[in-house]
């Protein structure tokens, strides 16, 4: 007899079909293993604006190309990248459906800048999550001159962290100004998702930020550095930390283990319990 309904449960079959049931967390285990395998997070070689803050070894070894290990714990940051994907693509298409009914402003998702000058100049290989485009008519040609142009970087953040946040990360500073740059945007909103009550964070400063040139200079002398230690056949300084304890290319740099093993072995702890 089947278990298919209430009545069912009192069948002579539903203890074995129970125990069928039981197996489906272990079966979404090994599928998660396989859709990990089958669906790679692969990089072009080059510089990537998601990498140039933390760790410079880390970028220099995907300019390099350096091959990749992935020893962290795989199903569970695969769930994280595929909720922070989800949580992309639900705001973006609530900001393509306000531009068709506003009409107030066009709306851009994932805007490539690897056509752009300064992103062949140095390589980088991104998208920025969006740009919000403003026109107003010309009243002598009746036709639309672009008045606004604005960037989006959204990022999806644990309670805690959202609850600590007084402005938006040095580190995502830097990744909103590669995109700024190459896309010559003025400013761009940081639109950080509370991932435990969905608050966000406003289009108002501190989190609208202006392009600013200082820190563009000096980003641009960093990459120059990484080219720099390339051609010498070096490598930038490890920066030991927990970082490594995820990271694919810590099978070639060996990073300390208190940086690293001991730091991933704390952050594994505090998950399991």
């Amino acid at each position: 007899m089947p278990l298919a309904t209430i009545q069912d449960l009192t069948g002579p079959d539903a203890f074995e079909l129970i125990e069928k049931a039981k197996l489906l967390s272990s079966e979404y285990d090994a599928y998660l293993d396989d859709f990990v395998e089958e669906t790679p997070h692969e990089r072009l070689p080059g510089i990537h604006a998601s990498e140039i803050s933390t760790c410079h070894r880390r970028a220099v070894y995907t300019m390099l190309d350096t091959k990749k290990v992935d020893e962290s714990d795989r199903k569970f940051w695969t769930l994280i990248l595929e909720i922070g994907k989800a949580i992309h693509e639900l705001h973006q298409n609530h900001f393509h459906r306000m531009a068709r009914e506003l009409k107030t402003f066009q709306f851009e998702a994932e805007a490539p800048i690897g056509q752009q000058p300064l992103a062949k100049k140095w390589g980088i290989h991104s998208s920025c999550d969006g740009i919000f485009t403003f026109s107003e008519k010309d009243p002598n040609t009746w036709n639309r001159k672009v008045s606004l142009r604005v960037g989006l970087e959204i990022k999806s953040i644990s309670p805690s962290g959202f609850e600590r946040l007084r402005e938006p990360k040095p580190e995502h500073i830097e990744q909103a100004h590669v995109y700024m740059a190459c896309l010559n945007l003025p400013m761009m909103w940081m639109l950080y998702h509370n991932k435990g009550n969905h608050n966000l964070t406003p289009s108002t400063p501190p989190w609208l930020i202006k392009f600013n040139p200082k820190l563009w200079a000096k980003l641009e002398a960093r990459f120059q550095g990484w080219v720099d230690l390339i051609k010498a056949k070096e490598l930038p300084e490890q920066r030991p930390g927990i970082h490594c304890g995820f990271c694919p290319y810590k099978w070639t740099c060996n990073p300390p283990d208190r940086g690293a093993s001991q730091a991933f072995k704390r952050h594994k702890l505090r998950r399991s319990k």
